[in-house]
């Protein structure tokens, strides 16, 4: 079942889940199986169970420090501060080179103003996220990952 134990009050959390005090019986199964190690079979001074590197807290739900949430419950290594910086200059340089031959291409029609360019192809870009997101498909975690950054950054206040 979902608990290992040795006799009397000595019970534990198996794989994948979890217990909140040694006051209680009932096992939890945890958002991210692989998160939640359990106790031993032989038991452990941890009785609510122990956390995959990486993880911590009720239910192995939050990350340590260090590490962020890729995916609602699963964590993974913050990289360093070079990579995060190299990342971002170059999706800064790519969209911006996007835009800039999407506007230059729109812009060959006279009578139109930059502005409303930019607002149409932001507009566009939001509308084409809004709907993918929706869709219920089993996207590759880059793509989840994308999602999750929009919806943070749209959540910003």
């Amino acid at each position: 079942s979902d608990g290992w134990c040795w006799g009397g009050a000595n019970i534990g959390p198996r794989s994948q889940y979890w217990r909140f005090s040694n006051q209680t019986d009932q096992m939890m199964a945890c958002p991210e199986p692989a998160a939640c190690l359990g106790v031993t079979p032989f038991g452990q001074s941890v009785d609510s169970g122990v956390c995959e590197r990486g993880y911590r807290g009720n239910l192995c739900a939050d990350c340590v420090q260090g590490w962020y949430h890729v995916f609602e419950h699963q964590c993974g290594q913050c990289p360093s501060v070079f990579v995060n910086v190299l990342v971002f200059l170059v999706l800064v340089v790519v969209v911006g080179l996007y835009v800039w031959s999407l506007a230059s291409s729109t812009l060959g029609v006279k009578g139109q103003s930059l502005l409303g360019v930019y607002l149409r192809l932001y507009m566009n870009y939001l509308q084409m996220v809004i709907l993918t997101s929706a869709f219920e498909l089993q996207w590759p975690k880059e793509v989840r990952a994308l999602f999750i950054g929009q919806r943070r950054l749209g959540s910003l206040s």
